[in-house]
């Protein structure tokens, strides 16, 4: 299936799940405006099958992406390992700074951690620059952020645009935890809850999660249930044709999105 392919799938997908009812599971609230938050209703019903997806998830469960899947491993790691090395180089340069910065913005420590879902479902916890406000879940209750949610500081916003609030993640990628390329981990409260929703959503802990993957390069941000439609297909996209060809087109366009600004 081509990316072309893939794409027109998920527009089609997308159009066929616009009018469903969005979940309000137990455990995981709606971080969006009010109007937004109000369609949320409190429906339980998962989203249909959608053809792309299936065809993705079939396809992602046969053959592996190379003949050769041990020494493609290997050099994955080295790619990563190699990556992770010079991030790092370029994190503890730029540190000074940005913890100057993040102090200087907002009360609360420089430094955030989440427990997030790794390779076969393994908990991990991972790092971040902190970009939102101290104390923005004292309720206990995970959260998607959304497009102008007021928990994200001044200086989040900037970190989150350049992505460099996702450089402490160097050390997961050192660790093993994290690769450079696959989909993004998830929380796992947010995990349960699209697991219910999307039968082939486990797939994604069949690779390493990523700093960066082929959903954020070609989709939008995710801030709700229902822009997983779209995003599902492109992660089982990358489980499906995963190679070192990819991941290097993958992260070249990470660059890109990077130098402008692209993220949320």
């Amino acid at each position: 299936m081509s990316m072309r392919a893939t794409r027109s799938g998920v527009h089609a997908f997308r159009r066929a799940g616009s009018d469903l009812p969005f979940p309000s599971p137990a455990g995981v609230a709606p971080a969006f405006p009010p109007a937004a938050a109000a369609r949320l209703g409190g429906a339980s019903t998962p989203f249909p099958a959608s053809g792309v997806v299936d065809t993705l998830a079939a396809s992602a469960h046969r053959a592996p992406a190379t003949r050769y899947p041990e020494v493609a491993s290997q050099a994955k790691r080295l790619m990563d390992v190699t990556g992770g090395l010079i991030l790092l180089v370029i994190f503890v340069l730029a540190l000074p700074v940005l913890a100057t910065l993040v102090k200087l913005d907002s009360r609360g420590p420089v430094f955030h951690t989440q427990v997030r879902v790794g390779l076969h479902g393994r908990p991990f916890r991972m790092y971040k620059l902190r970009s939102m406000v101290a104390g923005a879940e004292l309720d206990g209750l995970a959260r998607w952020t959304y497009c102008g949610d007021p928990r994200v500081t001044r200086l989040g916003r900037i970190l989150r645009a350049s992505h460099l609030d996702e450089m402490p993640q160097a050390i997961n990628i050192l660790r093993g935890d994290m690769s450079l390329v696959g989909p993004r981990p998830e929380r796992p409260e947010l995990v349960q809850v699209l697991s219910e929703q999307f039968v082939h959503f486990p797939l994604r802990h069949s690779v390493r999660p990523g700093l960066t993957g082929l959903a954020q390069v070609r989709h939008c941000y995710t801030s709700s249930v229902a822009d997983w439609h779209d995003k599902l297909a492109y992660d089982l996209d990358y489980v499906r044709r995963a190679s070192l060809v990819t991941d290097l087109r993958i992260l070249f366009a990470t660059v890109v999105e990077v130098v402008r600004l692209k993220g949320m």
